[in-house]
C-alpha cells in the first residue's frame, strides 16, 4: 500500500509537531519522497507526489511571493508543504492559507523544534517501508501467479484475481474480439456491453510509449507472445492508477499472455490441420467428387448447390496489431456474411470457400454481389481499407474448386492493375485479361511486343510523342472526344496520334481489326508489368 499524507499525519512525529491548516481535501495524496527546499525558485523544480519541508529562508524578506509559489507547488501537484514557523516567519499569512485550500494542497505549519533530519528519516522510513511492503505483496501475488499457471489455472483465474485486487470491471478479450473471461462484483457496473468498442479504438490508435492505451478510466493492455498479438486486457472505472497497481497489473499482464499463448498453440496446431486440409482442396485434382466431399466437411464446411472461393490479399503485410485485429475482424465477418462457408488462414491472405442453396444462377450472381458489398461497407472494413478482396465465378462442380481458387488470386492481380481506385474484384470482370495473361511468354506475345508495343515505346522515348498515352485513353475513354479532353488535345491532334501509331505498326485504329489487335497490345502491356507480379498464386 502506497504512503499518503493522511497516513503520516498519524505518525507520533506528526501528532506531536505538525499542524494541518490547510488542504484537508488533499489527504490522500501519496508521498513518493521528501525533500527539503530553500531557494527563491524552487517551485520551478518540484515533481508530483514529493513533501516538501521549508523555513522560507530566501523569502523572509518577501512573503509576497508565498501565494505565487503556493499556486505553483499546487499546479505541481506536489504531496504536500510543511512550513517551519518561528524561525524566519512568524507565522502562515491567511492569503497563503486560502491558495492552499484553493488548490487542495495539504500545508502543514511545523514546530521549530523539529528538525528537518528527524522529519526526513520519519517519513523516508514511512516509505521504505511501504515500498518493502509492495515488493513484498507482489512476489507473494507472482507466486500464486505462477502456481496458477503451473497448475494449469484457466484465464477466469487470472482475471478473477485481477479484478478482486483492484475492485475494478477487468475483462481478458481474445484478437477476434471474442470475450474470454471478465470480473465484475456485485457493486461494479457492468462493463460487457462496450469492451468491443474500446477494443476497436484500441486497435486502430496508436499504443502510447508507456505500452497501454488509455481511454478516460478505462484501460487496455495488450497481451504479446513471440512477438505476436495475443488479446488485450481491459480494466474498466479506474479514475487513477498507482505504482503498485501498475506493477500488479503488468505482473497479470505476462501471465495472462502466457495463458493466451498456450490456447494459441492449441488453435495454431489446429490451423495447420486446417492449411493442411484446404492445401489439398485448393491444389489436388479429386477424380472423386464424393471424397472432395468429405474432405470439405473437415473444414466445418457442408457443400450446397453451388461454389466459390473468395481470396484476401493486404496491401502491407508488416506485422502490426491492427492488421492482427483487421484480420480476425474480416475473418469473423466472412463467416457471418455466408454461414456455408469454410474460412482460414494461407500466411498472410484469408481464403474463404463457400456454398450457397440450389437458385438460378442470375439470383446467385445478385446474392454474391450484395453480400460482397455488405461485407466490404462493414465499419471495420471502412476504417481499415488496406486489402484487396477478389472472388471467383461459381460452380456446380466441386472438383472445379482449385479452379475458382486461382479465379479468385487472379481478380485481385488483374483488379490491381486495371481498377487501382478499386478493392473488391470479381473475376468475370476480367475474362479477356484472364485469357490474355496464359499468352506472357509464348511466341505470340513476343510477336506482339515486337511489333506493336515496342515500336510505338522507341518512338515515344525518342520523339516525346505520347502515342502510348493517346492509344491508353483512346481504349479507356470510350470515345475520341473524352479520350482528347482527357489529353488536354484537339481531336485534330488526337488523330494525327492514331495515324502514326498506324503508320508505325501498320495496325489502324479505326479498323475493328486494328483496334482489337491494339487493345491486346495494350493489356499485355500491363499485364507484363511490374504489379501483376505483387500477388503470387
Amino acid at each position: 500500500m502506497n504512503i499518503t499524507v493522511a497516513k503520516l499525519s498519524t505518525l507520533p512525529l506528526f501528532m506531536k509537531g505538525f499542524k494541518l491548516i490547510a488542504g484537508a481535501e488533499g489527504l490522500n495524496r501519496e508521498v513518493g519522497q521528501v525533500t527539503v527546499m530553500e531557494v527563491p525558485d524552487f517551485a520551478e523544480y518540484m515533481q508530483e507526489n514529493v513533501f516538501v519541508l521549508t523555513t522560507l529562508y530566501a523569502l523572509k524578506e518577501d512573503t509576497n511571493l508565498l501565494s505565487e509559489i503556493i499556486a505553483k507547488l499546487g499546479n505541481k501537484k506536489i504531496a504536500a508543504l510543511a512550513i517551519k514557523v518561528g524561525r524566519f516567519i512568524e507565522e502562515i499569512p491567511s492569503y497563503v492559507i486560502e491558495t492552499a485550500n484553493n488548490y487542495g494542497l495539504p500545508l502543514f505549519s511545523m514546530d521549530k523544534n523539529i528538525t528537518f533530519r528527524e522529519a526526513i528519516g520519519t517519513i523516508s522510513a514511512e516509505i521504505i517501508d511501504s515500498q518493502f511492503n509492495t515488493f513484498k505483496d507482489l512476489n507473494k501475488q507472482y507466486e500464486y501467479l505462477l502456481s496458477s499457471v503451473l497448475k494449469g489455472d484457466k484465464i477466469e483465474v487470472f482475471v478473477k484475481c485481477l479484478g478482486e485486487g483492484l475492485n475494478c470491471y477487468c475483462a481478458c478479450v481474445s484478437p477476434l474480439g471474442q470475450m474470454l473471461a471478465h470480473y465484475a462484483s456485485s457493486e461494479l457496473q457492468g462493463g460487457d456491453e462496450d469492451v468491443e468498442l474500446l477494443v476497436n479504438e484500441a486497435s486502430n490508435s496508436r499504443r502510447s510509449l508507456l505500452g497501454y492505451t488509455q481511454i478516460n478510466d478505462d484501460y487496455l493492455f495488450p497481451c504479446l507472445a513471440r512477438d505476436q498479438f495475443m488479446g488485450y486486457l481491459v480494466l474498466k472505472g479506474i479514475n487513477q492508477m498507482g505504482d503498485s497497481q501498475l506493477l500488479f497489473v503488468r505482473q497479470m499482464v505476462v501471465f495472462l499472455s502466457i495463458k493466451l499463448l498456450e490456447k494459441h498453440l492449441v488453435i495454431e496446431t489446429e490451423q495447420r490441420m486446417i492449411t493442411a486440409i484446404a492445401d489439398e482442396i485448393l491444389f489436388q485434382r479429386y477424380e472423386n467428387e464424393a471424397l472432395l466431399q468429405e474432405r470439405i466437411k473437415l473444414l466445418g464446411l457442408t457443400p450446397q448447390k453451388y461454389h466459390f472461393v473468395i481470396f484476401i490479399s493486404f496491401r502491407n503485410t508488416e506485422s502490426n496489431d491492427s492488421l492482427q485485429f483487421t484480420s480476425h475482424q474480416l475473418l469473423t465477418r466472412l463467416r457471418t456474411v455466408f454461414t456455408h462457408s469454410a474460412v482460414f488462414f494461407r500466411s498472410t491472405e484469408i481464403v474463404a470457400i463457400v456454398s450457397l442453396p440450389d437458385q438460378s444462377l442470375t439470383a446467385y450472381h445478385k446474392t454474391i454481389k450484395r453480400a460482397m458489398t455488405t461485407l466490404m461497407k462493414s465499419e471495420q472494413v471502412q476504417q481499415n481499407n488496406k486489402f484487396d478482396l477478389g472472388y471467383s465465378m461459381s460452380v456446380a462442380d466441386l472438383r472445379k474448386i482449385p479452379d475458382c481458387y486461382e479465379q479468385a488470386n487472379k481478380a485481385v492481380r488483374l483488379g490491381r492493375i486495371f481498377k487501382p481506385e478499386s478493392n473488391l474484384f470479381c473475376y468475370d470482370e476480367f475474362i479477356k485479361e484472364g485469357l490474355l495473361l496464359h499468352s506472357l511468354g509464348t511466341n505470340e506475345y513476343n510477336m506482339m511486343a515486337r511489333t506493336i508495343i515496342d515500336p510505338i515505346r522507341e518512338y515515344d522515348k525518342k520523339c516525346n510523342a505520347e502515342l502510348w498515352a493517346t492509344l491508353e485513353a483512346c481504349l479507356v475513354s470510350g470515345s475520341l472526344e473524352k479520350a482528347a479532353q482527357a489529353l488536354h488535345i484537339h481531336a485534330s491532334s488526337l488523330r494525327y496520334r492514331l495515324q502514326r501509331i498506324h503508320d508505325i505498326t501498320g495496325t489502324n485504329f479505326f479498323l475493328p481489326e486494328g483496334k482489337f489487335v491494339l487493345q491486346m497490345a495494350y493489356v499485355l502491356s500491363k499485364l507484363d508489368s511490374d504489379a501483376i507480379h505483387e500477388v503470387s498464386l
